[in-house]
């Protein structure tokens, strides 16, 4: 559904490669979208790990219509929480966080350029 409306995806099968995706340089990753209920580590654990690691916006989706489980995960720092069956409407203004994220990323890393040539005159 998410290639049918432009979005480029990348998926994986545990949550352990997406987070070594999320920390690899050449992978350059605007949002994740994780489901809560995986093998191994859950979906709040990899939500816990990418915010050790970066600012990444992290959407966490479920079919557990559970709405203690929905507070959590926006209470831990998930942007948005999704109900399956996904439905396209839920889907497509996830754009806006990816943007809103590249944007960021481009900022810093002018700012990081600028820092680094005063440093060296």
């Amino acid at each position: 559904m998410l290639r049918a409306m432009t979005y480029q995806v990348k998926t994986v099968g545990r949550a352990a490669d997406a987070l070594a995706m999320t920390l690899d340089g050449e992978n350059q990753v605007d949002l994740v979208l994780t489901e809560l209920r995986m093998p191994g580590m859950d979906g709040l654990q990899l939500l816990d790990e990418i915010q050790r690691t970066s600012k990444l916006p992290v959407v966490i989706m479920s079919a557990d219509a559970d709405e203690d489980a929905m507070l959590r995960s926006l209470n831990k720092g998930a942007i948005y929480y999704i109900d399956k069956p996904v439905e396209k409407g839920n889907l497509k203004n996830l754009w806006q966080y990816a943007f809103l994220n590249r944007r960021e990323k481009q900022k810093n890393r002018q700012k990081n350029l600028r820092a680094e040539s005063l440093g060296e005159n």
